[in-house]
């Protein structure tokens, strides 16, 4: 994968002169942040042949302690498929992308064998749809089941125009799936560790315990249009791969209940 690097540029201009300043976050880190992506990681020796090492999003460690950690992300485009929740938690629909995400299908077998770059961590949110139904006489508040998936530096240096997928004859009937790209700007975070998934019954009780760390220690939640704290799931486990032609599968990997692997995170408001 591509190595990254968080980083600004910023330009001002006068009657006369234009002034650039480029500058690299946590500079005084670079080689170690590059080496850490260019090195296979623990989960690369133990899927070994599975897949190459993922270009993780970047975020710098604002607190770390407590049982929780709090991350600056930057500004990123991502792909973001939505679909509505048509069956149950038992169904676990959220914990795998839906198939409308992808407009291409990766060859990793064969004479056309195909490169690919992953991407890790994939976010899943899981809200509440307001919309009347089609008689118009009651609220439809189903699930909205959302993912947000980064792109590979790769594919976004391929692509003057984004590939969209087509239909989808498997879709569910009543699911309405939808696909966009979207810019999501910078943002602060907590997250807390945890090795389920995201549609677990104990995730209830892992919300409420950050959501009270962060309250303690002086942090702003940010809340949606209802006044509800932002609440989503990364999951680490989880490799989106990318061509130039667009996100081709997903590769999932077994780990551990105990690693701890996952994230349940709550967006926080910026200073």
């Amino acid at each position: 994968p591509e190595d990254i690097a968080d980083s600004s540029s910023s330009t001002t201009y006068s009657a006369s002169i234009v002034k650039q300043v480029d500058r690299i976050y946590s500079s005084n880190n670079l080689l170690l942040n590059l080496a850490s992506q260019v090195a296979p990681r623990f989960w690369d020796w133990y899927h070994i042949g599975m897949s190459p090492p993922a270009e993780e999003m970047p975020r710098q460690t604002v607190k770390k302690g407590d049982g929780y950690a709090v991350y600056q992300l930057p500004s990123r485009l991502v792909t973001a498929p939505t679909v509505l929740e048509t069956g149950t938690r038992e169904n676990r629909n959220a914990q795998v992308v839906p198939n409308h995400a992808f407009p291409c299908i990766i060859k990793t077998m064969g004479p056309q064998k195909q490169d690919y770059v992953p991407t890790t961590p994939v976010q899943v949110q899981i809200g509440r749809r307001k919309q009347l139904n089609e008689d118009n006489d009651r609220a439809d508040d189903r699930l909205v089941l959302s993912w947000s998936i980064p792109l590979s530096v790769q594919f976004q240096a391929l692509n003057s125009q984004l590939p969209l997928p087509g239909e989808n004859p498997e879709d569910v009937e009543g699911s309405f799936p939808t696909f966009e790209y979207e810019f999501q700007q910078e943002r602060r975070v907590a997250t807390m560790s945890y090795g389920g998934n995201v549609q677990d019954p104990e995730i209830t009780d892992i919300r409420k315990k950050l959501y009270e760390k962060v309250i303690n220690d002086g942090w702003k939640p940010k809340l949606d249009e209802d006044g509800r704290p932002q609440f989503f799931f990364w999951q680490n486990y989880v490799k989106a791969c990318y061509t130039e032609e667009g996100l081709g599968m997903c590769v999932y990997e077994w780990r551990p209940t105990f690693a701890g692997s996952n994230e349940v995170g709550l967006e926080l408001m910026l200073d």
